[in-house]
């Protein structure tokens, strides 16, 4: 496998294709850890799921290698080509594809920075005088 993100399309078997497309993608995830020797930068790969009108969604298992990860999102594109469904129980929801339907629908820029402050400052903190304040 290559460091490259590779992408799965599987589209909903029902027949009637005019339903979304989901897109299931393996993601590296580089975060700093520490051994024996010291610091070092590691890496995992989780799975995204992002339907047609830029919703995503985020497996909550993380892989420890980029092998694992695209065998898993195998069984997933399987299990939709099948007439499966994802399993809401082990997604959780994530930020909406910049530009998409879904970002336009939930606020777009002004809901993102919302909770980027409040994740920040606490609840309630994102008014108009907080410098992350974007309207």
């Amino acid at each position: 496998m290559t460091n490259k993100t590779k992408w799965t399309t599987a589209k909903l078997a029902s027949g009637n294709f005019k339903r979304p497309t989901i897109h299931i993608c393996v993601c590296p995830n580089y975060y700093e850890a520490m051994d024996e020797d010291g610091p070092y930068t590691a890496k995992n790969f989780g799975v995204t799921a992002t339907n047609g009108r830029g919703n995503r969604w985020h497996h909550y298992e993380v892989f420890t290698t980029e092998d694992a990860a695209h065998d898993f999102v195998r069984k997933i594109d399987d299990h939709l080509w099948l007439g499966g469904e994802l399993n809401m129980e082990h997604w959780y929801r994530g930020y909406a594809v910049y530009g998409s339907d879904a970002y336009c629908e939930e606020g777009g820029d002004s809901a993102l920075a919302k909770v980027d402050v409040e994740a920040e400052d606490g609840p309630g903190s994102y008014t108009p005088d907080h410098p992350g304040y974007i309207g």
